[in-house]
């Protein structure tokens, strides 16, 4: 039977070795599985960040890849560990945290079952800080190399049990558009919303038009200017900031060459709000 691509992802960086530790527990299941990285950048203790690179990364990678992601802040306590089957034919595992959120919106989750502890690697049932080379790692590679089948991996679970945070919907009223800060590149410092660019569209929006772009948070305002909207980077001036499209066809704002992030100690997820309003 074809042996499926095992992809990770975690929030440790590479400044330790945890993300080679889990690589070589997987090549211990099977020394000739394929184990690629997506990204062990993403925004610390943030399942929702981990749910928004996922639904992002999933539909470019074969049917029946396995993906791990391990952001894990409730490592240790009673939250699951678990593999869900999606309806595309691949998996995931990961904390039952958050983290399937977007993957059950917008690709679907078909089943949910815990990881058991039959299914841990030997040697660790007295460790509870490191279910990423414990459980995830390991069951996943197994999985993937069909040592054990999605059955085999423990209990199932109803789908409607899943851990799943509630987003709200961006809004269009008037000549201002709301929503929130959706993802963020941390390399680049660029930011994605949550607002479709046919609101843009809607509100007659054409590049080089200014809007005043506002970021707050709990009420804290981190960003409120006057900011031209652009196709890309290279269109405004070096250090200059601009609302620009997507790739996901949503809005996002950065400075070119420049860390946006950084600059105003901006974030992702839910809390941080953004509305952008016609200046006439």
């Amino acid at each position: 039977m074809k042996k499926a691509i095992l992809a990770m992802q975690t929030d440790f960086s590479l400044k330790s070795a945890a993300v080679s530790v889990m690589h070589g527990v997987c090549y211990q299941v099977d020394s000739e599985l394929v184990v690629e990285d997506i990204s062990h950048e993403i925004s610390k203790f943030n399942p929702f960040a981990a749910s928004v690179s996922l639904a992002y990364t999933i539909p470019y990678w074969p049917k029946e890849t396995v993906f791990v992601s391990v952001v894990d802040p409730g490592v240790g306590t009673e939250r699951k560990a678990c593999i869900a089957k999606l309806k595309n034919g691949s998996y995931v595992v990961t904390p039952d945290n958050g983290a399937l959120t977007h993957v059950s919106q917008q690709i679907g989750i078909e089943a949910v079952r815990m990881i058991s502890e039959k299914n841990r690697y030997q040697g660790t049932e007295r460790i509870e800080i490191f279910h990423g080379r414990d459980l995830f790692a390991y069951c996943g590679a197994k999985l993937a190399t069909n040592q054990i089948t999605f059955e085999e991996v423990g209990e199932e679970y109803s789908v409607a049990d899943i851990v799943i945070i509630d987003i709200p919907k961006p809004k269009l009223v008037d000549n201002k558009i709301s929503g929130f800060v959706e993802g963020a590149n941390l390399n680049f410092g660029i930011t994605t919303t949550n607002i479709p660019l046919k609101y843009m569209d809607e509100l007659g929006f054409s590049f080089g038009d200014k809007v005043r772009l506002v970021v707050k948070k709990h009420d804290k305002i981190y960003y409120d200017k006057e900011t031209v909207y652009q196709k890309s980077f290279g269109h405004v001036p070096l250090g200059v900031e601009l609302c620009y499209p997507c790739e996901g066809n949503k809005v996002g704002f950065a400075c070119n060459q420049d860390n946006f992030i950084e600059k105003y100690q901006i974030s992702l997820g839910v809390q941080w709000e953004v509305t952008i309003e016609r200046i006439d």
